[in-house]
């Protein structure tokens, strides 16, 4: 799925950029990593991982979704899902 991963808070700066637009193939879920693709920063790689921390709170609103992990808030908003 299409998404939009906009960090809210954290505790540390290992996330590059605030906004990620990008593609996940899961949502959020309590107890495990969230995980997503982007287009690199780095013209010298093929792709960009993002992995945060275990999830600890999910909230959710039709297709927007904040959650919390060990150190962050996020917010994500899902664009599309794959038919």
């Amino acid at each position: 799925m299409h998404v939009i991963l906009t960090k809210l808070s954290t505790n540390h700066n290992n996330l590059r950029t605030k906004v990620i637009v990008g593609i996940a193939s899961e949502l959020p879920e309590i107890g495990s990593t969230f995980r997503m693709t982007a287009k690199p920063l780095n013209p010298d790689t093929d792709i960009r991982l993002i992995e945060t921390s275990l999830v600890t709170n999910v909230e959710n609103e039709g297709n927007t979704y904040v959650f919390y992990t060990e150190n962050s808030q996020y917010l994500l908003k899902v664009l599309s899902t794959p038919c």
